[in-house]
């Protein structure tokens, strides 16, 4: 449909001229079943059903039928075994102890950005226990992470026509919806945020470090270069 030379057509719309003829000349052709499964080349592999990789130990076994000639992809690490206090339901580790009455659980821990997108169309994901005040959090489950710079950032901050310099937004985010991120610019601190965990800034030219903190101490660094 259309012109040959590409000249525009307005009145051409895909839906009401190209489509109806890709049915119609659908319903031309003879009646098939589908391609046969290349079954020699495939092999049943057990996979988890939230993430589609490789199960681990405490995900939800599916299977699938997979290219055997296929690289494997990593075994998903998002379903995890935690231990939770039997009277305060907070969740504790090693660093605290874990009590033989300790209530085991197993939950899908998505990385804070991960988490922060796919919250956005699943409202009811829950996210991973609070952690008992006399506990240390693990390093793999900081509650902090960047969504913008990522690391390593070059950026260039142009000039407005009225000659004033443009900011920088920089942007994170935490896994408790309700926490207080303390943000800090090489040592200078800025300020603080709740919930929405935006700020931002108009740094000189040249490498700066990003840091985050929250109230239990966890934090985030980022460094970003700044170029003329």
């Amino acid at each position: 449909m259309g012109n040959a030379d590409g000249e525009p057509r307005p009145e051409l719309i895909g839906l009401k001229a190209a489509a109806p003829l890709m049915f119609d000349l659908f319903e031309l052709l003879p009646q098939t079943t589908w391609f046969s499964p290349p079954l020699d080349e495939l092999e049943y592999q057990s996979c988890c059903s939230f993430s589609g990789f490789p199960a681990g130990p405490f995900c939800p076994n599916d299977t699938i039928l997979v290219p055997y000639r296929t690289l494997r992809p990593p075994v998903c690490d998002y379903h995890q075994e935690i231990f939770l206090d039997p009277s305060s339901g907070l969740r504790i580790n090693s660093t605290c102890g874990i009590p033989e009455l300790a209530v085991r659980k197993t939950i899908v821990i998505l990385p804070p950005l991960e988490e922060y997108y796919y919250r956005l169309r699943h409202p009811e994901f829950g996210s991973i226990p609070a952690l008992a005040p006399h506990c240390t959090e693990r390093q793999d489950l900081n509650p902090i992470q960047w969504i913008y710079p990522a690391e390593f950032t070059r950026v260039i901050l142009p000039t407005d026509l009225n000659g004033k310099r443009q900011s920088l937004l920089l942007r994170a985010t935490h896994r408790d919806a309700d926490a207080v991120l303390y943000w800090h610019l090489d040592d200078i601190f800025l300020g603080q945020t709740r919930q929405e965990h935006s700020w931002t800034i108009q740094p000189e030219a040249g490498l700066h470090l990003l840091t985050l903190v929250d109230a239990a101490g966890n934090r985030a660094s980022q460094q970003l270069r700044v170029q003329d």
